[in-house]
Order: C-alpha cells, then sequence, then structure tokens
C-alpha cells in the first residue's frame, strides 16, 4: 500500500502554534499537576523539565522572565 503525500509540510513554529490553537480552542486554560522530573537551569535564566504522571510525561519550560518570579526552586520529584 503507498503512502499518501502529506496535506502540508509544517515548521516546528506553524506545528506548535496549530498545537496550541487546537488545544486552546478545546481546552481553554487549564492548570496541569504532575511530578517534577529532569530539571535544568540554563545559563540563559530559563527553567527546563518535565512533568510526569503514571501515564505520560510532558516537557516544560518556564521563561527567565517568569523563572525570576518564582518563589521557589524547581526541584526533581516535586509535585507542581
Amino acid at each position: 500500500m503507498p503512502e499518501e503525500a502529506p496535506d502540508a509540510v509544517l515548521t516546528v513554529s506553524e506545528l506548535t502554534h496549530e498545537i496550541a490553537a487546537l488545544l486552546e480552542g478545546h481546552l481553554g486554560q487549564v492548570l496541569v499537576r504532575g511530578e517534577v522530573g529532569r530539571v535544568t537551569y540554563a545559563a540563559s535564566g530559563h527553567v527546563y523539565f518535565s512533568l510526569k504522571d503514571e501515564d505520560a510525561v510532558v516537557s516544560c519550560a518556564i521563561w527567565r522572565r517568569t523563572a525570576r518570579r518564582l518563589r521557589f526552586r524547581v526541584e526533581e520529584g516535586q509535585e507542581l
């Protein structure tokens, strides 16, 4: 069975904008709860980490401007 050609070729930015629009249109604003894993404090000031539960993992980022305002340090194993 031959592969079908894709309807469109998107850049990474275009794809993430489309995903965000779909989620925001369907879910609105949400809060997500999970356990922090794999935290990286970048030299840029951004904080990268994963948020996980028993069945799934989401990669996350806190941009420098927001990270500066945190009143706690994001640490592996925390429940956020």
